[in-house]
């Protein structure tokens, strides 16, 4: 989890410094809009917002993201169209069962990113 600034290559996203996680691979960021994720998601919010921003072009394809908890258990997968700008960015909002640590596969036009995101009790 960094804070700050985002790497050089979001630019075209016009994000300003923010909360983010880095992908292992170096090609997809994804900002958390509204702090600490939470599981359950707060129904006073915020929501678990993440705005995923992708080095390579999205090039019209969906982001399929999986999310696997790291202690076992079935997946949570979603899916966000590429019909958002600036810069090539998916807004998401991602909910989780349980709270604990998540990892996370990401896949888009012959893409893929993977990461872990925690998300804290509710």
């Amino acid at each position: 989890m960094y804070q700050g600034s985002l790497p050089p290559w979001t630019v075209d996203a016009g994000v300003p410094p923010s909360r983010y996680v880095v992908s292992h691979e170096g090609n997809l960021v994804g900002v958390l809009f509204g702090g600490t994720l939470r599981s359950p998601s707060p129904a006073q919010g915020p929501s678990n917002k993440i705005l995923w921003i992708s080095a390579e072009p999205r090039a019209g394809a969906d982001l399929k993201v999986t999310l696997t908890p790291s202690g076992g258990g079935g997946p949570v997968t979603e899916q966000f169209p590429a019909n958002s700008s600036p810069g090539e960015i998916y807004p998401s909002i991602v909910d989780v069962p349980k709270p604990g640590c998540w990892n996370v596969v990401a896949e888009w036009n012959g893409n893929r990113a993977t990461l872990e995101l925690p998300y804290e009790k509710g």
